[in-house]
């Protein structure tokens, strides 16, 4: 029904197909970094945002006249149960509706209790419901992000409301929606710092006319759905529905050419979640008990400032050598503070900006130097195949390898294998010394097992890439 109305508008397609009934794949990238860039990329994913909006309809319309009368309270409650996972159900009940619908559904029964700390209550035995039945939602991003949002929204928003007041209706109601996008944004900034990197400075902007739209685009759609028999009715809500869609898009795009509007390459490390969720936990007990106490907060954010410049100044400090698991490529780092050398074959731009730049910016690095044949640095030199950094010595030995002529063993302290060299390991080493053997995903699996049972019968210590992970080599000042 979607398609056959919006098929010839594919942004506008897209963005209504992942609304309404969770199918990303018509998204282009260029719009699901729009969204991504501006704050606004969960619109794009049916979670809690979506089921909370069919909640808040439910609610709304079985909040009027009879309904109010006690003796209709749980035939409300069940009707707006049924809504829920009528829903869920529509969206094709993948995993992130199912934890909202039963999110919600918690919270539902919660609100109809109407009794103090029930939401809250309802909000734990959701989470406790959904662990139970599989544990290892603790560890899913989009479990911790959910809970931590409808967290924020229940305990900050209100009291964020309640700081500003505004006379005229419509800067209240706009300052409501401001204050559920702050209240949410407060307690999964930390996380989202954490795991994706960035910040977009804008989400309040974004927050203010996304919620709105968002909520517009689903109910037009799910009218369109329900009166897609009435071609009249149908084609109006289309026009709509296609319209709403256009406005958001272009502010969408509109937020994203703005300047400045996003932060990126923002590493912190676990000490540094665990401090600013501390100080959420003492401003929220403190906010409770009415009694802020400012110098408390000014030394907490001193503290996670101390934090983040104590994990720059450790980057800025490092000697490391990385090689990296990429399939049918080789790619090697030698970091030495914000500076790396690499050396790489057989990769393109877009696999060193996907597998390569997101490992490079955790670790800090400004500047990225292509080794040559031959280099002669301060703390690292290469003639051909022999590499040495710092106190560590390489084998580079690839296709174009050739044994040395030497009777005395070469002592090296690492070799790497890359490019499918056509050398049996027992030759290799009668005159190679090393401790370590590593071979990256460049070299052809079939050989790479060779190699591995040769290691084993000569008992070398083996690093294969694509079984063992990326090899990385520290040193310790």
């Amino acid at each position: 029904m979607l398609h056959h109305y919006l098929g010839d508008q594919p942004n506008e397609y897209a963005v209504a197909a992942a609304l309404v009934l969770g199918k990303r794949d018509a998204i282009s990238q260029e719009l699901r970094n729009a969204f991504a860039e501006t704050g606004a990329v969960h619109v794009l994913a049916v979670s809690g945002l979506h089921v909370g909006f069919v909640l808040g309809a439910l609610q709304l319309l079985l909040g009027w006249g009879f309904w109010r009368k006690p003796r209709w309270r749980w035939l409300r409650l069940s009707l707006i149960l049924l809504g829920i996972w009528l829903f869920a159900l529509l969206t094709g009940l993948a995993p992130s509706v199912l934890r909202a619908a039963t999110m919600f559904s918690f919270l539902a029964i919660g609100s109809h209790l109407q009794r103090k700390g029930s939401t809250y209550n309802a909000l734990a035995a959701s989470a406790f419901l959904l662990l139970l039945i599989n544990p290892q939602l603790l560890w899913n991003i989009g479990f911790q992000l959910s809970y931590l949002a409808v967290l924020g929204i229940l305990f900050f928003q209100p009291r964020i409301e309640r700081s500003v007041y505004f006379s005229h209706q419509v800067a209240r109601k706009g300052w409501t929606l401001l204050s559920v996008a702050i209240a949410a944004q407060l307690t999964t900034f930390p996380l989202s710092l954490y795991y994706f990197h960035q910040f977009p400075v804008y989400f309040l902007l974004t927050g203010l006319f996304v919620v709105l739209l968002a909520a517009g685009i689903l109910y037009l759609a799910m009218a369109l759905l329900l009166l897609s028999w009435w071609t009249g009715a149908a084609t109006l809500l289309a026009k709509g529905l296609y319209w709403l869609l256009f406005l958001n898009n272009a502010l969408i795009f509109g937020v994203q050419s703005l300047p400045f509007g996003l932060v990126r390459a923002i590493w912190i490390s676990g000490a540094v979640v665990i401090v600013l969720y501390a100080i959420l936990f003492f401003l929220a007990r403190q906010l409770r008990q009415q009694h802020l106490k400012p110098w408390a907060l000014l030394s907490s954010v001193i503290l996670v400032l101390a934090l983040y410049n104590w994990d720059i100044f450790q980057r800025q400090q490092q000697k490391q050598a990385i090689v990296y698991d990429v399939r049918r490529a080789s790619a090697i780092d030698w970091m030495d503070g914000s500076q790396a050398y690499a050396s790489t074959h057989q990769i393109d731009a877009a696999t060193v900006d996907y597998q390569l730049r997101p490992y490079r910016e955790q670790r800090g690095i400004q500047s990225i130097v292509p080794l040559a044949n031959q280099t002669q640095l301060p703390h690292l030199w290469r003639h051909g195949a022999a590499l040495a950094f710092r106190q560590q010595r390489w084998l580079l030995i690839d296709e174009h390898f050739k044994l040395p002529a030497a009777s005395e063993p070469l002592v090296v302290d690492v070799v790497l294998l890359r490019q499918n060299p056509r050398l049996e390991l027992a030759r290799l080493d009668q005159k190679i010394d090393a401790p370590l053997w590593v071979a990256d995903a460049s070299n052809a699996p079939w050989r790479v097992r060779q190699w591995q049972a040769e290691a084993d019968s000569l008992s070398l210590n083996f690093h294969y890439t694509s079984e063992d992970g990326a090899y990385i080599y520290s040193q310790k000042e």
